[in-house]
C-alpha cells in the first residue's frame, strides 16, 4: 500500500495500492474486509503529498454562504431557475392550465409527486440549514453571530411550517381522494403558499447576506506535517 504518490479512483472503488502490477481497490461501503484489483482504467487520479493545506471551516463556511446568497438572487444558471426565480417558476407552472388540462392521467400524476417530493426536500433542505448555520455560528466571528442565529431561527420557522403545511398544500397523489382533486382552486392555493414561502425565505438569506457581509474575509494557511 502506498502512502504518498498517485491515487486513482474507480466508480465504486478507491484505489489504495498495487498487487504485482494491478491496481489494488477497496469497494466503497464494503461490508466485509478484503480488496479487489481492477479491470479497467480509473476514471479519476489525484496526487497525494506529504503535506496538504488543512482547510478553514470557517472560512469555507463563509465562502459557500456567498455563493449561496448570490444564487438566491440569481435567476438563472444554464437550464435551471435559481432562488426566488425558482419559486416564481415553481408557482408559473401550477398555473398553466392549459398545459395542465392536456395531462394524461399518468403525467398528473407525475406532476403531483413531483410538486409533493420537491416541497418535502425543501423542508428538508431548511432544516440542514439550521444544523449548518448552528455550526457554523458557533465558530464564526462575534459579529457575525446575531446574523447566523436570526437566518437559523427563520429557516427553522420555515422548516415547521412546510410540514405542518405538506398534506394541505402538496399532498402526494396516493393521498388525494382522485387526480381529479388537484383542480385549479387548490393549485391556486398552492401556488399562493409558494410566494409565502419565498418571502420567508428571502428574509432568511437576508440575514445572511448581513452576515457575510460584514464580516472580512478569511484565509487559512495552516498545514498538515
Amino acid at each position: 500500500m502506498q502512502q504518498w504518490g498517485s491515487i486513482a479512483a474507480h466508480g465504486r472503488s478507491l484505489a489504495v495500492g498495487y498487487e504485482n502490477s494491478d491496481l489494488l481497490l477497496r469497494p466503497y461501503s464494503a461490508r466485509q474486509e478484503g480488496y479487489e484489483t481492477a479491470s479497467r482504467w480509473a476514471w479519476e487520479v489525484g496526487e497525494v503529498g506529504a503535506k496538504t493545506a488543512r482547510l478553514d471551516a470557517c472560512a469555507m463556511g463563509f465562502a459557500a454562504l456567498r455563493l449561496a446568497t448570490e444564487l438566491f438572487e440569481t435567476p438563472r444558471v444554464g437550464r435551471y431557475a435559481c432562488g426566488r426565480n425558482a419559486y416564481r417558476r415553481w408557482a408559473e407552472l401550477l398555473l398553466d392550465e392549459l398545459s395542465l388540462s392536456r395531462l394524461t392521467d399518468p403525467e398528473r400524476f407525475a406532476a403531483i409527486l413531483g410538486h409533493a417530493h420537491t416541497l418535502e426536500s425543501l423542508a428538508d433542505a431548511r432544516a440542514a440549514a439550521v444544523n449548518y448555520l448552528t455550526l457554523l455560528s458557533e465558530l464564526a466571528p462575534a459579529a457575525a453571530r446575531p446574523a447566523f442565529d436570526e437566518a437559523a431561527g427563520l429557516f427553522a420557522d420555515l422548516e415547521k411550517l412546510l410540514w405542518q403545511k405538506h398534506r394541505t398544500f402538496a399532498p402526494y397523489p396516493w393521498e388525494l381522494p382522485s387526480l381529479s382533486a388537484w383542480e385549479p382552486g387548490l393549485r391556486s392555493e398552492q401556488a399562493a403558499f409558494l410566494s409565502d414561502v419565498a418571502d420567508r425565505d428571502g428574509r432568511a438569506f437576508a440575514c445572511l447576506v448581513r452576515a457575510v457581509n460584514d464580516v472580512p474575509s478569511f484565509e487559512s494557511s495552516t498545514l498538515i506535517p
